[in-house]
């Protein structure tokens, strides 16, 4: 028997803590009552701004002190007790099974959730699934499987566990795939497999694939559980574009990781889909001809919260009896915002990261009055003697802190005891030698050595801008020197210094190579020591004679491996060119910070200056604000969720409400009109680079004020955004201004009443949780008297509030159009001509619009581009056809009409001459009219548009200069203007065509066709036409008022996309 549902009973909502090990189900003491109920924000408080930390305040019964941290008498007291910062998890349970029933061949309706499909492959039986004793079961032969899922709910987002067990304590033969969640099912043979199996090792292995085979995270042991029998409890979650499992021994506390956790694209707008629990038995399987698999406690859940819990504030009323705690947990932000200190410079973080690692390394990124130079990776200084140096006085390096220089002191270092000789030694740092050079002969850097080569100095060559290797023996008596290497390289261009010591048999190859700051590469010189060895590196010494006056030196960094100077090329160059997506996924990762991301996968975000050295979140959010994305939380585990600028583009709609239908929209709702985010003139500058402006100039959002007719006056913004390149300044710019002009009302709220919408649709109560920051919602047939369109809302934060039997978001939204884009090949992208207006005025039920477009941009006629929506003054009407030919008759088939002819003595269809098909009009003159002509019916124009007019004429004798497809301009009453014509000649017996364009001059409204023969033509000059045409305006065939506006139309009314395409960012 299937349970009541929300609202006929409680919302069945999960609060847990994870503490002492494991999450704990703290919801029977969550006090929900009216005034106290679970509150959820996340997102964006209105249209613009950094999102804050999301939170969500909950009131906690604490009469006996369970939620006191300090409470010795607590359950959860200790170090790993509840305390500051404890992790905190909110859910609602959509579908749950206690399997606490009995049914044959099937398995019935969950308790929560509706009714099993079951299905299988391999000798499948209906007595295979089966429910009693407190489980549902499922029978599997070797090779085949069985799935039992819940079709009637689908989910974007959703969390699913299950316990699984079996009645042996050994799987022998080969494998059994115990429990294998089915996540976001469209059909049984499309979802994603959540698998944990046990090998006939009995090693517990869980990996996420697609149905079709395609791997999200391969076959993962998980440390420290052997399968012995017992029963096996298994979570999976997706999250966006994450999918993460994991699987404990039933009965003990849920660990707190994930197994697995991987990212698929495949997950980015793909449709809500069921979820379902399966079991498969390998081929070589021998624990039976059809091994049973126990399933019970089934629960699905839709997250709604992930955060910690900084503090746990005790409350009491006056008598002291009626104790509560009301906590605020926050998400992951409100830490990392606490407190911060900058980051280390991307190329220090390199170095103390590089694999293997340095045996020394000195980043000298000291502060000005530094009296010695820190380790970077541990232990002793190095020692400053002779002079003081001129510490963070060089910022000629991007992944850099500001390096010093020696200033003729020296910088000595520790000996490194025990290093091995390897038969390689390297000495990497950074060199920047001002443009005037520096001292000559002055050495740079000094290595000392085990070898009989006891010591190397790289010293500057003044005449020829390079460095020399001197080599000296134990006894420092010079053995070998080098030629210049790298001349002219040095003065004035910051680079990474490479000095590379490989052993070759009995002698030492040499060489120096170098990158220089800008530069796409790198160079390498060399040469050879011989009958000399290296050894093993004792000690690195910079300016050891005190020479060195006016070079920086940085980073200074000696192994006993050579690795390229490319290894550390990102950091080097402070990441520039790097993608705002993978800056932040990079920064995460080095900091051990969870991070899911949606994003487009056809859309790379933008790309990057160089990385600042600021604090965390602040490098994060000017990759964010440069990617013109979003930054948030995620609700299904502690970590920073990113959606991507692209991700927003033409999205599908998540939830579809309809104003008017009871339950969908909660009071109060309405438009705000106002100037809050208006921005139609913007400049944006690349940080340290340059700028550029944008300014709208037309249209009812332009700068021009309201006073000149059109415009909304200025509304001027300077951004600084930390792009890669000045080039990318103006698109970051139209696209600002874009954002600014949207000519459309605000809805800064939508209220949902989940109680009061599942009442009237379950399913779409379901998909107002599957809403998340940034999704798409819609709402038709709005009040008709505010808005005849369809809403089009982005969800851009939200407030949630959950009581007993009450459950309601409240979200804040902003325009969803900006985000529809060109989509090139698609039906929904279209160009539109930006000038067109009706060339005739229109009765409000007439299925006929004549178009005109001034500046000849005509509309596609393609039927396979039908319909377009458009929009002519408020009403939109959705083009099924359009036709170029204004003419009715244009090949006389059907007669004459409505032609007319002057100055004949004879005028008829005839079937004698025709250019094509079976009839031409043939006109015979009177031999006296100084002019023979036909007339066509009238057609609208609009003033200054362009009318193309073409036909074949088939004349008995030649004509020479006196024939015309002349164009009669009309006013809207009929009136004359003038007349458009270019005479022209044609050849005897034989048809020829003519074709002009003419421009419609002021005043006009109507124009006729009139071809014409002049000069008084014989009776014997007969002549015919056919295939005559006038294009120009376009004739659409439409359905009128799908936007609920019914009106008539008046010429000269602009009509154009109800939704033009804009090129996307």
């Amino acid at each position: 028997m299937t349970a009541p549902v929300f609202p006929l009973a409680p919302r069945d909502v999960t609060v847990e803590a994870f503490a002492l090990g494991g999450w704990i189900d703290i919801f029977p003491d969550v006090q929900v009552a009216e005034k106290t109920d679970i509150v959820i924000t996340r997102g964006r408080p209105n249209e613009s701004g950094d999102p804050p930390p999301q939170t969500c305040t909950l009131r906690l019964n604490n009469r006996d002190g369970k939620y006191s941290p300090r409470n010795p008498m607590s359950p959860y007291y200790g170090p790993n007790g509840l305390g500051r910062n404890t992790p905190l998890r909110v859910a609602v349970r959509t579908a749950k099974d206690s399997t606490a029933r009995t049914v044959s061949n099937g398995w019935g309706a969950a308790d929560v959730g509706g009714t099993y499909t079951t299905v299988g492959v391999t000798d499948l039986l209906a007595s295979d699934f089966n429910v009693g004793g407190g489980v549902a079961t499922m029978a599997v032969p070797p090779n085949g499987y069985r799935l039992a899922y819940l079709g009637s709910q689908a989910y974007n987002d959703v969390d699913v566990s299950e316990t699984v067990s079996v009645g042996f304590a050994t799987v022998t033969g080969d494998s059994i795939d115990l429990s294998v969640i089915a996540l976001s099912a469209l059909s049984t043979t499309d979802y994603i497999k959540v698998v944990t199996r046990v090998t006939a090792t009995q090693s517990v292995v869980m990996s996420i694939v697609y149905t079709d085979g395609a791997v999200v995270v391969a076959d993962t042991t998980v440390p420290g559980l052997t399968f012995s029998g017992q029963a096996l409890r298994v979570r999976a979650q997706v999250d966006a574009q994450n999918i993460r499992a994991k699987v404990w021994v039933a009965g003990q506390p849920e660990p707190y990781g994930w197994a697995v956790d991987g990212r698929s694209d495949r997950l980015f707008r793909r449709a809500p889909g069921w979820v379902g629990v399966r079991s498969g038995v390998s081929a070589g399987n021998t624990n039976g001809a059809r091994p049973v698999i126990s399933h019970s406690a089934i629960e699905v859940r839709v997250p709604r919260f992930a955060g910690e819990v900084s503090k746990w504030p005790p409350k009491w009323d006056l008598s002291g009896k009626n104790i509560w705690t009301t906590v605020t947990a926050s998400g992951i932000r409100r830490r990392l915002g606490q407190g911060q200190t900058p980051l280390r410079s991307p190329y220090r973080r390199g170095n103390q990261t590089i694999s293997p690692p340095h045996l020394a390394y000195y980043p000298v990124e000291e502060g000005a009055n530094a009296q010695q130079i820190a380790s970077g990776i541990g232990g002793a200084p190095m020692l400053i003697s002779n002079a003081a140096g001129q510490f963070a006085s060089d910022s000629s390096f991007p992944g850099s802190a500001p390096i010093g220089k020696p200033a003729t002191g020296r910088w000595t270092g520790p000996p490194i005891a025990g290093a091995a000789a390897t038969g390689q030694i390297q000495l990497m740092f950074l060199l920047s030698v001002p443009g005037s050079g520096e001292t000559d002969q002055a050495t740079f850097a000094q290595i000392q050595m085990t070898g009989t080569a006891g010591f190397l100095d790289v010293s500057y060559i003044a005449a020829s801008g390079g460095v020399q290797y001197k080599f000296y023996d134990q006894a420092r008596v010079l053995v070998h020197t080098s030629g210049v290497l790298g001349a002219g390289v040095l003065p004035g261009q910051p680079l990474l210094a490479s000095v590379q010591l490989t052993q070759a048999g009995a002698d030492i190859n040499y060489e120096f190579a170098w990158w220089v700051v800008g530069a796409p590469g790198g160079f390498v010189l060399g040469g050879t020591a011989a009958g000399r060895t290296i050894g093993a590196p004792l000690r690195v010494t910079i300016s050891p004679y005190t020479q060195v006056a006016s070079s920086a030196i940085g980073h200074v960094a000696l192994r006993n491996n050579i690795t390229s100077i490319f290894t550390l090329g990102g950091q080097f160059t402070a990441y520039t060119g790097e993608t705002a997506g993978a800056r932040i996924g990079r920064l995460c990762a080095e900091n051990s910070i969870p991070i899911q991301d949606t994003r487009n996968p056809q859309i790379a975000s933008a790309q990057l200056g160089v990385q600042a050295q600021s604090n965390l979140t602040d490098v994060m959010d000017e990759a964010v604000a440069a990617d013109m994305g979003s930054l948030y939380e995620s609700r299904s585990v502690l970590g920073l969720w990113r959606r991507g600028r692209g991700s927003l583009y033409n999205q599908p709609v998540v939830l579809a409400l309809d104003y008017p239908t009871a339950g969908h929209v909660a009071p109060p709702f309405a438009p705000i009109e106002d100037d809050q985010f208006t921005r139609n003139d913007v400049t944006v500058t690349r940080k340290n680079g340059s700028s550029y402006e944008v300014i709208q100039t037309t249209g009812p959002m332009a700068v021009t004020a309201p006073s000149d007719g059109a415009g909304a006056g200025r509304y001027d913004d300077a951004v600084t955004l930390n792009l890669a390149n000045d080039t990318q300044t103006p698109d970051a710019a139209a696209w600002l201004v874009h954002l600014g002009t949207v000519d459309e009302a605000r809805y800064a709220s939508l209220t949902v009443d989940l109680a009061a919408l599942a009442r009237v649709d379950q399913a779409r109560a379901l998909a107002a949780l599957a809403v998340n920051l940034d999704d798409r919602i819609t709402i038709t047939n709005p009040k008709i008297e505010i808005s005849p369109d369809t809403l089009s809302l982005l969800a851009r934060g939200y407030t949630e509030r959950i009581g007993q039997y009450r459950h309601q978001i409240t979200f804040n939204c902003a325009p969803e159009s900006p985000y529809q884009v060109l989509r090139f090949d698609t039906a929904g992208s279209k160009w539109d001509s930006g000038d067109s207006v009706l060339a005739a005025a229109a009765t409000s039920s007439a299925t006929s619009l004549v178009v005109a477009s001034p500046s000849g941009q005509q509309w596609t006629t393609n039927p396979a581009a039908m319909p377009i929506t458009l929009e002519v003054g408020g009403e939109q009407v959705s083009a099924t056809a359009v036709a170029n030919e204004m003419l009715s008759n244009t090949g006389f088939e059907t007669g004459l009409g409505p032609w007319g002819s002057s100055g004949t003595s004879s005028f008829t269809q005839s079937g004698t001459q025709k250019h094509s098909g079976s009839f031409a009009a043939r006109l015979v003159p009177t031999g006296a009219a100084g002019t023979v002509s036909m007339g066509s019916e009238l057609i609208p124009v609009v003033a200054g548009m362009p009318l193309t007019v073409s036909g074949w004429a088939w004349f008995t004798n030649a004509v020479v200069g006196n024939f015309a497809l002349a164009v009669n301009w009309l006013t809207s009453t009929g009136g004359f203007i003038s007349t458009s014509l270019v005479a022209g000649s044609a050849s005897a017996a034989t048809w020829t065509q003519f074709t002009n364009t003419y421009t419609a001059p002021a005043g006009a409204a109507q124009a006729q066709l009139i071809p014409l023969l002049s000069g008084t033509p014989a009776a014997g000059q007969i002549f015919y036409l056919d295939d005559l045409s006038v294009t120009g305006p376009q004739r659409f065939t439409v359905t009128r008022s799908v936007n609920r506006v019914v009106k008539a139309q008046a010429a000269g009314t602009a009509i154009g996309l109800a939704r033009p395409a804009t090129l996307a960012l």
